[in-house]
């Protein structure tokens, strides 16, 4: 099997994915047709919080549940601070990983995520999701970057929840409905 990884990054506002300064326009806000999802899961993901301090299983199950909601399935959520995959960032585990940004991470960016997919069925295999600590309970940030864990690209539909600029993004679910 060949394992390969996507970075899919979330920017703090006047930020682009790239993390170069940009100024956003009205037009650029608005998005035709449905968003886009890359890739499914072959299994439930199971979901581990690798550090207890600033990361509750509150704040992941209430991310969580508002992808439930739409027809999304996930393991109950854990704190493993022990897991290997949390240790050692080329350990794969099957599911999804919640840690804080270790040495390298890019501050100005409140999180991201990683995916990675198993490319002979074509399914993915693991997210992991950095996110800072000051960003842990900001409105809608887990809830964003669960949807690149599930699959889903930036779309910018102003107010939705996958849009790419914080303040530009919202709780609009269109498109996102688990198929």
């Amino acid at each position: 099997m060949i394992f390969i990884f996507f970075i899919l990054s979330c920017v703090e506002p006047a930020h682009t994915q790239s993390g170069q300064a940009e100024k956003i326009s009205v037009e650029e806000a608005f998005a035709f047709g449905d968003p886009i999802k890359l890739h499914d899961w072959g299994n439930t993901p199971q979901v581990k919080i690798c550090e207890e301090e600033g990361i509750s299983i509150a704040r992941v199950q209430k991310a969580l549940s508002w992808w439930e909601r739409l027809g999304y399935s996930f393991g109950d959520p854990i704190i493993d601070s022990e897991a290997r995959a949390c240790r050692d960032k080329n350990i794969l585990w099957n599911g999804i990983i919640f840690t804080l940004p270790h040495a390298g991470y890019d501050y100005k960016y409140y999180a991201l995520t990683e995916t990675y997919r198993d490319t002979d069925k074509d399914e993915l295999i693991m997210a992991r999701i950095y996110i800072r600590e000051d960003a842990v309970t900001k409105e809608r940030v887990l809830e964003h970057e669960i949807g690149h864990a599930l699959g889903w690209q930036h779309y910018s539909q102003k107010y939705h929840m996958m849009h790419p600029d914080w303040k530009e993004g919202g709780y609009s679910l269109k498109g996102l409905k688990a198929r």
